[in-house]
């Protein structure tokens, strides 16, 4: 507790020996410096400690002691709550206007919806999506709270534009690595582990053009990895910035001045690099994600197949594809930021969501995964063909991949779909304008590339609610990028299998998103990271407050506040579920992790069963809501 920066830090090297087979304590180590600091003190001051009475002082003391609320904390829970109550309100006000009455029924009510008895085979049939028309085109956005405002603007500018949202990482539990580099980054969320290694290479299998790729990016990184081992070895690191600072003279000064903003290239990693990879441009449009060796690592067709159906079934996609199906990923787009991966996806650990997306769509484009996706009863339309993007959450833009494998007969389908996307994202950047105090849109992109710039966007400021329910629920509400929205419907999960997944996974991982905004903004000293303005890089894994210290944790100031004001309003996250309560209170049943989570208070529940809303209490059982009075459940 008197290191808590450290000693996370020693904890999370003990946790991934564990995954790599190794057995080490890290923290045992930290607690060993610490304490022979304690003894050398002590007998270099003749001090001793009489610790049999400490002890017995220490246990009186806790005996002594019960937990009472003062009026001043007292007060300040029941404006949280107060606060808490009124935005639910509003959300499910919104959600209420919006919502057809078939979505979050059972039974009778349900088949109801379809005409009654009379249509009852056309109810066991189909769902709702497949008795509309054929989609334009369908893009499936990661469940961020940033996704809210291009996918609701997009649909605006072209309603024949089906969303989805899912976790960011597409189901492709991956390592990826670079072309060129050893380094391997995982992809996936937290609670994952990858399952296979992917490597990056030339798209078409052309042996030449990826071996003078390496050449070109393994020579520069030589050089690049010289100059950094001079900017950070201690020898040479004063010397170094005194005899070559001037040299950056120029660069500075063109950055400060807005000459180098433009040309700067998203990589994997979320950061710009401006013409510094070491690969031409016509090279970097040829590369991507492959499938080579895959089948080294055990992943054989039928495991493919696996992986391909998980990602439709999981998603509700079975039925209804159209022509055009696009996963769009996210990253930011920041300069000289060392908390850029607090702006990156969450669900691929910090880091671009591109490799994931663009592995989903290559593995569903290929015809063996197909057949073999029929035989498991998910047909996909042989004129269906799927793209991967990726959404910069910093400058809003979309940009779509491999363009040039798209077949002749789409082209005029992505065109169209880019024209929509460029009009949502001018949308979505005008909506978010007044939140940085901006004036043009031009702003937006000068934070994302200005070195100095201590805010270039406020990432997920503002989340306080997790949505799990059909797209229909909330299409066209404006949700004020505030709510995670991951697209599920009941009727497609009758064993409550998909429902599960999500509430153990992506649900976890959202609360712990919300709490980490919520802790560093409530108690911005011992959860929060500070003021980036003096933030030191510590061994490239970790912060310093000035130039000594504890390492920092939570999100910085600048990521919360604005000068004048909170950005983040602390609100425990609100899980909204449009299904049977009774499948939703099995699952907290089997998962200790999640009863402890809603009966200790860390997060609500919200359920929307039979076309009634109800609450989950602390007490583990539910409640209608509007009909009992809320209580303070402290």
């Amino acid at each position: 507790f008197a290191m808590p920066g450290w000693s996370a830090w020693t904890r999370y090297q003990t946790e991934e020996a564990k995954h790599q087979g190794l057995v080490r304590n890290e923290f045992a180590g930290l607690l060993a410096i610490r304490l022979a600091y304690e003894v050398y003190l002590a007998k270099s001051i003749h001090f001793r400690v009489d610790w049999s009475a400490y002890v017995e002082h220490a246990a009186a003391a806790v005996e002594s002691t019960s937990f009472r609320f003062s009026e001043e904390a007292r007060l300040r829970y029941i404006l949280l709550r107060a606060t808490e109550l009124a935005y639910r309100r509003q959300l499910l006000g919104k959600l209420s206007e919006r919502s057809l009455p078939k979505y979050g029924l059972s039974g009778d009510d349900e088949l109801a919806a379809f005409g009654g008895p009379d249509n009852r085979a056309t109810y066991l049939s189909s769902s709702f999506a497949e008795l509309r028309e054929r989609p334009q085109a369908q893009m499936v956005f990661c469940i961020d709270v940033r996704s809210e405002r291009l996918r609701r603007q997009l649909e605006a500018v072209n309603s024949e534009i089906e969303t989805f949202g899912f976790a960011g990482f597409f189901g492709m539990p991956i390592e990826y690595s670079r072309l060129g580099e050893s380094e391997r980054v995982s992809h996936v969320p937290v609670l994952l582990r990858p399952q296979l290694r992917v490597q990056e290479g030339v798209r078409s299998g052309d042996t030449v053009a990826e071996n003078s790729a390496v050449e070109q990016r393994k020579s520069l990184q030589a050089w690049q990895q010289l100059w950094a081992s001079l900017q950070s070895s201690a020898v040479s690191c004063f010397s170094f910035v005194e005899t070559t600072g001037l040299l950056y003279g120029y660069k500075l000064l063109a950055r400060t001045g807005g000459k180098l903003f433009s040309g700067g290239k998203l990589l994997s990693g979320g950061q710009t690099s401006p013409n510094d990879d070491g690969v031409s441009t016509e090279q970097l449009e040829q590369l991507g994600p492959t499938l080579r060796g895959l089948n080294v690592q055990g992943f054989c067709t039928s495991k493919q197949a696996e992986l391909a159906e998980g990602v439709l079934r999981n998603l509700g996609m079975t039925k209804g594809f159209s022509r055009l199906v696009v996963f769009c990923g996210h990253a930011s787009q920041t300069t000289n930021n060392p908390l850029h991966a607090s702006l990156d996806c969450g669900a691929c650990g910090g880091h671009s969501g591109e490799p994931n997306a663009r592995l989903a769509a290559l593995l569903l484009n290929q015809p063996y995964i197909r057949r073999a996706l029929a035989e498991r009863g998910i047909e996909i339309p042989i004129d269906t063909h799927f793209m991967a993007g990726l959404h910069n959450t910093a400058t809003d833009q979309v940009e779509l991949f491999d363009r040039a494998e798209v077949p002749a007969s789409h082209r005029v389908d992505v065109q169209a779909l880019q024209r929509g996307l460029a009009q949502a994202s001018l949308a979505t950047s005008a909506e978010r304008l007044p939140s940085t105090g901006g004036q043009t849109v031009a702003e937006l992109m000068r934070r994302a590339y200005d070195w100095s710039e201590v805010r270039p966007e406020w990432g997920l400021a503002g989340n306080a609610a997790f949505i799990v329910a059909p797209r229909e629920l909330s299409r066209g509400v404006d949700l004020g990028g505030r709510a995670f929205l991951h697209s599920y419907d009941h009727r497609q999960d009758p064993e409550g299998k998909v429902l599960e997944l999500i509430m153990t996974a992506p649900l976890v991982v959202a609360n712990w998103i919300n709490l980490q905004y919520y802790a560093s903004t409530v108690d911005q000293r011992h959860f929060g990271s500070g003021t980036k303005t003096v933030h030191n890089v510590v061994g490239k894994f970790g912060l310093l407050s000035g130039n000594g210290g504890d390492l920092q944790t939570g999100l910085p100031w600048q990521s919360l506040h604005d000068g004048s004001q909170h950005h983040h309003t602390p609100l425990r996250l609100q899980a909204v579920i449009a299904a049977p309560r009774s499948a939703i209170e099995q699952i907290i049943d089997r998962h200790e992790v999640l009863a402890n989570l809603l009966t200790g208070g860390w997060m609500h529940l919200l359920a929307i069963d039979n076309g009634k809303q109800y609450r989950y209490n602390t007490a583990g059982s539910w409640q209608s809501l509007g009909e009992v009075p809320e209580t303070l459940e402290v």
